[in-house]
């Protein structure tokens, strides 16, 4: 299962990357592929990339199912979704706080684990990381795991 970054401020952003990622694993994969796997016609997504559809949240909803996303993953693609398309205008704003909230997090949370691991510490830190289920992207050289 690939990450999708969670700093796409467009859904349409975070549903390419999922198509890249999976004509990056097969070069033969195709749009209208895609739209099959998704349960949409060919020209409905070239439409809803273009800009000229949008999607509900029902429909996200079930797309999000189809794309195996995480539980984070799925709640920003639907938060997403919501703060672009939502008829309320506050539900739009509550959508976009709740991006907003989670990137902040996320943020602090990179900062803390940056800041506070002396190297002393690095391979404790791994372990305990580990068991929750959270992965180390970078070390103090800056090589990736």
């Amino acid at each position: 299962m690939e990450t999708i970054e969670v700093e796409k401020r467009d859904y349409r952003s975070f549903l390419k990357h999922a198509l890249e990622a999976r004509t990056g694993r097969n070069p033969r994969y195709s749009m209208r592929a895609f739209a099959r796997d998704l349960g949409f016609s060919a020209p409905r997504l070239c439409n809803i990339f273009a800009g000229k559809y949008g999607l509900s949240l029902s429909a996200a909803r079930e797309i999000g199912s189809k794309l195996g996303l995480s539980e984070s993953e799925l709640q920003d693609f639907y938060d997403l979704v919501e703060a672009s398309h939502a008829r309320s205008r506050v539900h739009r704003s509550i959508a976009q706080q709740r991006l907003e909230a989670r990137n902040k997090m996320k943020s602090a949370a990179t900062a803390v684990l940056t800041l506070a691991v002396p190297q002393a510490k690095l391979e404790e830190l791994k372990s305990l990381l580990n068991t929750w289920g959270v992965e180390i992207l970078k070390n103090q050289s800056g090589d990736t795991h």
